[in-house]
């Protein structure tokens, strides 16, 4: 039998305009890229006209996301760091701005979906490490919260932790450092209304 062909829209949002930049170059032709906050109560998008959003580590807005999903079939993913994500990075307070995951984050997550009028549709935590070279481990913390709280100090000391931690070689023959990656897929449906 022949495979089926599914077709499929897709549209990305975020607050950083070289965010949105950087989707609209990556995403196939045809998709749709706005600059929005997804906290925002004004989402670019008709009610009932999104079949699945995807929250990736960043503030989000339930209600509104209810909105916009397609009622008794609607699916909200939400993907939240885990307790021990980064670990190593957050173990170092000089290396400033590698912020805390908030103990709780999971259930917090569950509840504000539900109130929202959300059904839970499972989760699966996801946890392993990842090997880095410095310029990406520079990337990694560059492109959380942490950028903002950058300085020349708590540069250098990544470049120390980098130092004192690479202990792994890459394929490619670089130094890498082991770095925690933990993080929880929660999955929310739309009920019928």
């Amino acid at each position: 039998a022949a495979a089926a062909t599914v077709e499929a829209r897709l549209a990305a949002t975020d607050a950083s305009p070289a965010a949105a930049r950087l989707a609209a170059r990556l995403l196939p032709d045809g998709s749709e890229v706005a600059v929005a906050d997804a906290q925002s109560d004004a989402q670019p998008f008709a009610d009932g006209s999104v079949a699945a959003a995807l929250s990736a580590f960043a503030p989000r807005n339930p209600s509104e996301m209810r909105r916009v999903l397609a009622a008794g079939g609607g699916i909200a993913v939400v993907v939240s760091p885990g307790d021990d994500h980064l670990r190593e990075l957050r173990e170092r307070k000089d290396v400033v701005g590698v912020l805390d995951v908030a103990g709780g984050k999971r259930e917090r997550v569950v509840e504000a979906f539900e109130s929202a009028g959300f059904v839970s549709d499972g989760e699966e935590a996801v946890a392993g490490e990842m090997l880095l070279d410095s310029d990406s481990l520079r990337d990694l913390v560059g492109m959380g919260p942490a950028a903002f709280h950058r300085t020349e100090e708590s540069a250098a000391a990544l470049d120390a932790f980098f130092e004192e931690h690479a202990s792994a070689v890459g394929e490619d023959g670089t130094r890498k450092v082991r770095v925690t990656r933990s993080f929880v897929v929660q999955c929310f449906r739309k009920p019928e209304e």
